[in-house]
């Protein structure tokens, strides 16, 4: 509201719970309420800032806080976006230097494979409910479950056979820096 300092704080008594869900089916429809109202919060969010900072009655410090949260909000939509690509991009890369060196037609199919089933797997997400179809939502799940061991699997195998000890190292660490920021 216009000229109020509403400010959220933690209450240590308050308890939020979930139904957990029981099947493929139901965890993709919770990402997907999840998903898109955490993208039509930010959203609301971007689009309502230069309210906010005009008829807000915050302090300099929160401002410049809120500041820094539009930032990031911007770069983490912009970064949603490009998710789908940048996993693609980081498969091939990996693909081209293991499987590459191997066998060049194992490569390529590999690629249409995964680009193929990426293709119908949004296309369908386009225009059916999980509910319609959950055999083939399971189906994409193993198939890219399979690409994604394989993938790492296949990097494993070239890094031991190519990388030297400290090679090994530094990639360990990312992996597990990564996914300690990811946290």
């Amino acid at each position: 509201k216009d000229n109020h300092k509403w400010i959220l704080s933690y209450v240590s008594e308050s308890i939020a719970d979930t139904d957990v869900p029981g099947s493929l089916v139901g965890l993709i429809k919770q990402r997907r309420r999840w998903l898109n109202g955490a993208f039509f919060t930010s959203l609301y969010f971007i689009g309502n800032w230069p309210r906010l900072m005009r008829r807000a009655s915050h302090s300099c410090v929160q401002k410049a806080i809120f500041a820094f949260q539009l930032v990031y909000m911007l770069c983490s939509l912009l970064l949603a976006w490009f998710t789908i690509a940048n996993v693609f991009l980081a498969f091939y890369i990996v693909m081209s230097i293991t499987v590459k060196e191997w066998s060049e037609t194992a490569f390529h199919i590999l690629i249409l494979v995964y680009a193929g089933i990426t293709y119908v797997q949004f296309t369908w997400a386009l225009g059916t409910k999980p509910t319609d179809i959950p055999g083939m939502y399971t189906f994409f799940a193993i198939v890219h479950a399979v690409i994604m061991y394989g993938t790492v699997g296949a990097l494993t195998v070239y890094l031991i056979q190519h990388a030297s000890l400290d090679a090994l190292f530094l990639v360990g660490a990312a992996c597990v820096g990564s996914y300690a920021v990811a946290a």
